[in-house]
């Protein structure tokens, strides 16, 4: 398996005439004497190569910048570029600094990369004072795209966490991440509330109705004009798209609910979260004007 990746100039040829050696490559010019490389990846391997009828060898690790010795040396490159990690989500929605958690959830990350695979990843839950309650890991991957995951199944405390991410290719390349400040309450909370563009043109533009629940929650969401009438409503289920722990998001377009285009004036956004016996609401204006 060649876990090195070789990028060649555009003048260089890169052909293997050695099908017994499926690894080794024979790189040239047009007008230059043939060199041979023999491909290796991962940790400090030895790396060999042979200039007409000279040989070198040298220990490199990953990463390294290696030329064929020899007066038409050839720049060669192994594997350098780290893993990369798409994000993180929980209950569906994406988890960002300051989101709240549910205080029993499942995280979900995604890492892939482009050179080479995957090679073991780590997710970590950490409490204010660093401490990893919760961690998962895996060895072995060789996926160049994997979806990891760690369960939280014992309640969390009230608190303030920080969720660490972690992931290594083949070619021993690193990369980390941390999302801090995750807040895990057990009671309902909806804070955050906002709406826009504001003003609406709804002729132009949707709007969007943004908060968060600090735990899953049935949420019924209200538009009223500034005399009392209701305009708009809408429910949304605990556990879905809206209405799950974190950053919630639901749309309107500026219509009431016999479909027509409401007036230009001012709006009253109520929304309104309940959990059992729990009950919370938030309340934000929006101007229309088309």
């Amino acid at each position: 398996m060649m876990l090195g990746a070789v990028y060649a100039r555009p003048s260089l040829a890169l052909t293997n005439n050695r099908p017994d050696i499926p690894n080794e490559y024979q790189i040239r010019r047009d007008t230059a004497t043939p060199t041979r490389v023999q491909l290796v990846g991962g940790g400090a391997n030895p790396i060999r190569t042979t200039t007409a009828n000279k040989e070198s060898s040298a220990n490199r690790g990953v990463g390294s910048d290696f030329k064929a010795s020899g007066s038409d040396s050839v720049p060669l490159a192994l594997d350098i570029n780290p893993p990369g990690i798409r994000g993180v989500m929980s209950a569906g929605q994406w988890v960002s600094t300051g989101d709240s958690i549910g205080v029993s959830t499942v995280f979900e990350a995604g890492f892939f990369d482009i050179d080479s695979t995957i090679s073991s990843w780590n997710i970590s839950l950490n409490d204010a004072s660093n401490q990893t309650l919760v961690s998962e890991n895996r060895q072995g991957e060789t996926q160049s795209s994997v979806t990891a995951s760690m369960r939280v199944t014992s309640p969390l405390p009230n608190g303030i966490y920080s969720l660490r991410l972690e992931v290594w290719d083949s070619g021993g390349n690193y990369s980390a991440s941390t999302i801090s400040n995750l807040r895990a309450e057990s009671a309902l909370r909806l804070s955050g509330l906002i709406s826009g563009p504001n003003p609406l043109n709804p002729n132009q533009s949707t709007a969007v109705i943004e908060y968060q629940l600090s735990r899953a929650a049935d949420i019924d969401i209200k538009i009223v004009a500034m005399n009392g009438r209701m305009i708009w409503t809408d429910f949304v289920p605990a556990g879905r798209d809206g209405a799950s722990p974190g950053f919630n998001r639901v749309s309107w377009n500026g219509r009431d609910g016999t479909g027509e285009m409401v007036a230009n004036g001012p709006y009253l956004i109520v929304v309104t979260a309940r959990s059992g016996s729990d009950r919370v609401s938030g309340r934000n204006r929006l101007l229309v004007i088309k």
